[in-house]
């Protein structure tokens, strides 16, 4: 229903140049000052008026630390503005720490 991608995925798509996605990171400013991805930083509570700042070409990938928020993220952005280039970071950076990357540090 809503398109997801795996950390596998999504590590595979950032060494790509051509493919690489624009991240989006939607905690709060004290989590993303914990440890994030190159992502830009619209936490949740403000994507509401911040969703201009989305682009709408080429594949963008919210996150989280689990995957909820995110996915809240995508469902918002899709049902209220017509994203259609979303996808939700499955299982958020605590996927991403098992899957990817051991020491990426995950609160």
């Amino acid at each position: 229903m809503w398109n997801e991608i795996t950390p596998s995925d999504l590590h595979s798509l950032l060494q790509d140049p051509e493919k690489k996605p624009i991240l989006i990171d939607v905690r709060e400013a004290y989590e993303y000052e914990y440890g994030h991805l190159p992502a830009q930083h619209i936490p949740l509570s403000d994507i509401a008026h911040r969703y201009p700042e989305i682009p709408r070409e080429g594949p963008v990938v919210l996150y989280c630390r689990s995957g909820s928020r995110s996915l809240q993220a995508v469902r918002f952005l899709a049902t209220n503005h017509g994203f259609t280039n979303l996808m939700n970071l499955r299982g958020g950076l605590l996927a991403w720490q098992l899957e990817v990357d051991p020491e990426f540090p995950v609160y």
